[in-house]
């Protein structure tokens, strides 16, 4: 069984403490775990319980607390109302559906693992809708005694628990696409093109063997460290990315293909599975359960742009040096250019005040599917690069010097711009050393989108 947690100060704390370090030796965002370690840090000073400061004064109260905030607080109140804190199992490869259904009274261990396998339902929320489906009612050892205590038990449950908001949650259309609909607002779902981005950087990093591992305890009688987890961000959400480790993943052999992502912002938490598709148009391809329709039209638009870049490569391969072409077009370039290297040198010099706001401007400035290729021949996926860039915050300690020269526009139509240039670093009081750079942009009138960006180093 899960080990729970208590609702005292203490308690919260060291699962709060207990995440942070997980995360940090998971390679998560450092100031997502600064987060965690501060509010245990807040909690362990607080005097007033805080399972009385919600019980009397709501979930604002927790939020108003010193460094909890929305998030937090939604965990606080999971962590009290159900005496589970799902993360924290997460990240210790605990977390297991029989004994989520067995903490229900009228449910022992051998019934939650027939509920479990008969129906292939992992949540509270999926076993309530199951309560009333007649799914429930249709496994042995459920009579019309058991199945109402059940469905009394989850309503008191999910209606005072933090997890009641998935059920007041549906996915709806917004204007900004596809959104998950809570108290009235809809908030935008991490994009389509985003996410299947970094379905393929977790598992690049998975088979470069670069990413930590955790032990799941289901499946997996000897307690070996298989599963690899990647904690990463993506459009302002915490994202942990993992492998299936479901029933159905097992059964089927797609251990190492079903890939879910988990994105949290805010305190709310949704989670989406990509798979290769088996089937129609898509078979082969990654394909975001649910989303089948947007993975579709991202694919016939990216091999259009990849028509047209690798035309426009071909076409700039037989052209030399600098063309005129359009003065506004070369200016905006220039300005791009030297715009992001700015960013770099105050960000690694520890130069940025506003990191959030910032770091998420240069985030929007990479094209989906972008990629570096280093000096060293090493290639970078958008997602590695940002997050690499985001632990380097302040890592130069104010002494790096960047500026750019030599800026030569090699190929502009049809709304791709292909350019050279050269970049100059120096730290310190060292020799700078210069690489030769070719970045492929995207130009669509209003902005530059940067698709690619090959560098050589220039000789000392």
């Amino acid at each position: 069984m899960s080990p729970r947690v208590a609702s005292d100060n203490a308690s919260i704390a060291a699962a709060f403490q207990r995440t942070g370090e997980l995360l940090r030796a998971q390679g998560a965002n450092p100031y997502r775990v600064r987060a965690y370690r501060q509010a245990a840090a807040t909690l362990e000073t607080m005097a007033e319980p805080v399972a009385e400061v919600l019980s009397s004064r709501g979930r604002k109260a927790l939020v108003a607390l010193p460094t909890i905030g929305e998030g937090l607080a939604a965990a606080i109140e999971e962590i009290i109302s159900d005496g589970r804190y799902r993360l924290l199992e997460r990240l210790e490869g605990e977390t297991a559906p029989e004994d989520l259904f067995a903490s229900i009274p009228g449910i022992g261990e051998e019934l939650a693992e027939r509920i479990h396998e008969n129906l292939d339902i992992e949540t509270l929320e999926e076993l309530e809708i199951a309560a009333y489906d007649g799914r429930l009612d249709a496994v042995p050892g459920f009579g019309p005694e058991r199945l109402e205590g059940v469905r009394d038990h989850l309503a008191s449950v999910l209606d005072r628990s933090a997890r009641r908001r998935a059920r007041k949650r549906r996915l709806s259309q917004s204007d900004a696409g596809p959104a998950v609909e809570f108290d009235g607002e809809a908030h935008p779902l991490p994009r389509v093109h985003a996410l299947l981005t970094v379905d393929e950087d977790y598992r690049s990093l998975a088979d470069q063997d670069r990413l930590p591992k955790i032990a799941p305890r289901r499946f997996n009688p000897d307690g070996k460290r298989w599963l690899p987890v990647w904690h990463t961000d993506l459009d302002g959400f915490d994202l942990t990315v993992m492998y299936s480790n479901s029933a159905s993943a097992h059964q089927l052999g797609k251990t190492l293909d079903w890939v879910v992502v988990y994105f949290e912002k805010g305190g709310q938490e949704e989670q989406c599975t990509i798979v290769t598709e088996f089937r129609g148009e898509l078979a082969g391809r990654r394909v975001i359960r649910g989303r089948e329709a947007e993975c579709a039209e991202l694919y016939e638009r990216q091999q259009v742009q990849r028509e047209v870049i690798d035309w426009a490569h071909r076409q700039a391969a037989q052209l030399e040096g600098d063309i005129p072409g359009q003065p506004a077009v070369r200016r905006r370039v220039q300005a791009e250019i030297e715009r992001i290297h700015h960013f770099f040198e105050d960000w690694f010099n520890g130069d940025v005040e506003d990191q959030d706001r910032v770091f998420a401007a240069a985030d929007t400035a990479l094209a989906p599917g972008f990629n570096l290729v280093s000096p060293s021949g090493q290639s970078f996926p958008r997602s590695v690069l940002l997050s690499q860039i985001r632990a380097a915050h302040g890592s130069r300690q104010g002494a790096l010097r960047i500026w750019i020269d030599d800026l030569r526009i090699h190929y502009q139509e049809h709304g791709i711009v292909i350019c050279g240039y050269r970049e100059w670093q120096r730290t310190g009081k060292d020799q700078a050393r210069g690489r030769l750079s070719t970045a492929v942009f995207a130009d669509d009138g209003d902005k530059l989108s940067w698709l690619h960006v090959h560098e050589t180093w220039l000789p000392d």
